[in-house]
């Protein structure tokens, strides 16, 4: 509820790297994606998300605990135990070890090498590790020495496989891979006709193994790997992992969920699907017996088979939706409106939600507003209010315009703003409505109100003022082109987020500071302040900015999770954020004295995803973004339902930054989403078409 008011003592909750604790209420454990998974029993293992986060759980994933949150564990790319208590962690960067059963690690050397993607182990302490830029490396004493044998290439080692001593594979980007009968002393290429990046090599047998990858690739050799046929039927998926039973059936996982299993050496495939999980895209599978599997990925999905893969149960437990805005009003009540249109309330802190609008005709709502325990309204299409805690949402004003924003000052009066910079206010609880600015203009989507009398609304390279409770405005100039976010603590200090900048004042709004500026471009959505001192902002890249000094410098924290779209706070001291993939999370801050920047500066993608421009836009607007590695890239186009509306690019790329326009054609005003996927890397942003 953004009611200013100054906050008593607060509960100030550091973790290791002196950053505030977020608590998930929504999913439980974790809405960040998986990025691997180990279990010694069908009850007893371990989750590892790309935060670094730690999850054990004991009773066959009913229930997780968090056991660790370090940011050194948040790359993972493989996990190994070569016995019940030892055990490897590969990340992108660094090489761990456990002789405790994944109880606690500790960090190996790797003679500053990073950049890895792969590592396959002879025994315990020897072991070969592939990376970026052609790296190749082996230690046979746990890493005290190693031996080089990188290539001098640009191209990405994905996944390294040794059948003896002497005979071994590694997987390439695009169209070769590697073959050693030396001991890795020297390299030779291999192609073979339809070859595509290998994902991971196994073999059945001294002479008979398979290569599975890209494209729904399935290579089989019968001859130590001297010959490879492509024996697979498929051509859309991405195999990540491979299983064979006791009654030697062979069953393989793709990313997307599709399973194949053959029960003749890959001469012939069943295809499989863990149904409407299929689009949840997978990271890692592990297979604890010839039934039981688990396999997790994106958005902190986690799923179990009992039977082999007939049939799967979803882990992972919390809301299904896209969060668009939240709003509490004390520790157990809130409200939160999804992407579609639903308001959903709760009475216990997050843990259970009861959806109270479901109704497509609302599919635009925008902003929620709750005044008190009983009056709560709602914008968009239209204009809902509540006068009995959500049980019954009201129509209360109706005129063909999309409103974005609102503020209420109490149950009597507000104002609501958006689409043509149009302004309504009441001062009867939306019993009448009067028409304030209709004129047209730049869509307003943010708005605050520091008292009955002083208030701002923000838009597209609009900032406007009211002295007189909103009845008349003037336009203030800032050097930006979006507001997404206002907060004033009194009638001249406040500050603004755009789309990728912090702006402070201290005269009103009359002069502005620029004090924050993201590097990439990320897009801020919203900012509040606990007192006037303590301020927090959110981007939708997952940027959660604080502030101890009233907005004059801000410290970055990226590593809660990604894709945020609004917060929201209390009264009795806590702050929640939301986004897309039921994402709700909660802390209680204070007084932030002796926050740290983080010491840990490594590259945890090999992508970057940029906002396009301009934004808002019509017709055209330009989407740009890097990878530092080469690989497959899709680049797809969604409306606010998640409906697929055009896919820009499906092809392979090389590393760079790369930019491709799209074009709306003859697409509807409104906000659409723009997806990446690089890899087993996903990323989303947000853009506004204006006609």
């Amino acid at each position: 509820m953004k009611i200013y008011c100054l906050f008593s003592t607060f509960l100030l909750l550091l973790n290791s790297i002196s950053y505030p604790q977020w608590q998930w209420i929504s999913p439980i454990p974790t809405g960040n994606d998986l990025l691997c998974t180990h279990f010694f029993t069908e009850d007893t293992g371990f989750i590892y998300s790309s935060k670094g986060e730690i999850f054990k759980t004991t009773d066959g994933g009913a229930n997780w605990n968090l056991v660790e949150k370090n940011l050194e564990k948040a790359a993972v790319i493989n996990i190994k135990y070569l016995n019940q208590n030892t055990g490897y962690m590969l990340t992108r960067e660094k090489l761990f070890k456990t002789t405790d059963r994944g109880n606690s690690w500790f960090e190996l050397n790797t003679s500053n090498h990073s950049g890895f993607n792969g590592i396959y182990f002879l025994d315990i302490g020897n072991f070969w590790i592939v990376g970026d830029s052609g790296l190749i490396i082996h230690s046979t004493n746990d890493g005290l020495n190693w031996s080089n044998h990188s290539l001098n290439t640009g191209y990405k080692n994905t996944t390294i496989y040794f059948l003896n001593d002497s005979l071994g594979f590694i997987g390439r980007e695009f169209y070769t891979s590697l073959k050693t009968t030396n001991a890795g002393l020297t390299w030779s290429t291999v192609q073979t006709s339809g070859h595509m990046l290998i994902t991971k090599y196994f073999f059945l047998n001294s002479d008979t193994g398979f290569a599975i990858g890209r494209q729904g690739k399935i290579f089989r050799t019968t001859n130590k790997g001297q010959d490879w046929q492509n024996v697979s039927p498929f051509n859309t998926y991405k195999f990540i992992d491979a299983y064979l039973t006791t009654d030697s059936i062979l069953v393989l996982f793709s990313n997307t969920g599709e399973i194949a299993k053959s029960s003749d050496y890959g001469n012939s495939w069943i295809a499989h699907s863990l149904g409407n999980f299929i689009s949840d895209f997978f990271s890692y599978v592990d297979f604890v017996n010839d039934s039981i599997f688990y396999i997790v990925g994106i958005n902190g999905n986690i799923y179990k088979t009992n039977d082999a893969g007939n049939s799967w149960q979803k882990l992972r437990k919390g809301l299904e939706i896209s969060i668009h805005d939240i709003s509490f009003i004390n520790k157990d009540s809130g409200w939160i409106l999804s992407s579609v249109g639903e308001i959903f309330k709760t009475t216990d802190g997050g843990s259970n939600w009861i959806r109270q609008i479901s109704d497509s005709s609302y599919l635009a709502l925008n902003k929620l507003f709750i005044v008190d325990e009983n009056i709560g309204y709602a914008v968009g299409q239209k204009i809902l209010k509540t006068t009995n805690s959500g049980n019954d949402w009201t129509n209360i004003y109706e005129d063909g315009k999309i409103y974005y924003t609102c503020f209420f000052l109490d149950s009597a009066k507000g104002l609501v703003a958006g689409q043509y910079g149009k302004i309504l206010i009441t001062t009867n609880g939306g019993n009448n409505f009067i028409t304030i600015n209709d004129s047209g203009g730049s869509p307003l989507v943010s708005m605050f109100f520091v008292n009955e009398n002083v208030g701002f609304i923000g838009g597209l390279g609009t900032l406007l003022k009211t002295t007189d409770g909103g009845f008349n405005w003037i336009n203030i100039q800032v050097s930006d082109n979006y507001i997404n976010g206002i907060f004033f603590w009194d009638a001249s200090n406040g500050c603004i987020v755009s789309m990728d900048k912090i702006y402070k004042t201290n005269d009103g709004g009359h002069t502005w500071v620029n004090t924050y500026t993201d590097s990439i471009s990320d897009w801020f959505m919203d900012i509040e302040f606990m007192d006037e001192q303590v301020g927090i902002a959110v981007s939708t890249g997952g940027n959660i900015l604080t502030s101890n000094d009233g907005g004059t410098s801000w410290i970055a924290n990226k590593y809660v999770t990604n894709n945020l779209s609004a917060m929201c706070s209390s009264q009795d001291s806590l702050v929640w954020i939301c986004g897309p993939g039921g994402k709700i999370l909660f802390s209680t801050i204070n007084q932030i004295t002796s926050v740290e920047k983080d010491s840990i500066n490594y590259n945890l993608s090999s992508y970057k995803l940029f906002q396009n421009y301009p934004n808002p836009f019509n017709p055209r607007t330009t989407i740009t973004y890097e990878i530092n590695t080469a690989g497959f890239v899709k680049l797809i186009i969604y409306d606010l339902l998640g409906r697929e509306i055009k896919t820009l690019i499906n092809e392979e790329k090389m590393p760079g930054k790369h930019s491709i326009d799209f074009i709306s054609d003859n697409l509807s005003s409104g906000v659409y989403f723009y997806q990446l996927r690089f890899n087993n890397y996903i990323e989303n942003r947000k853009m506004m078409l204006l006609k």
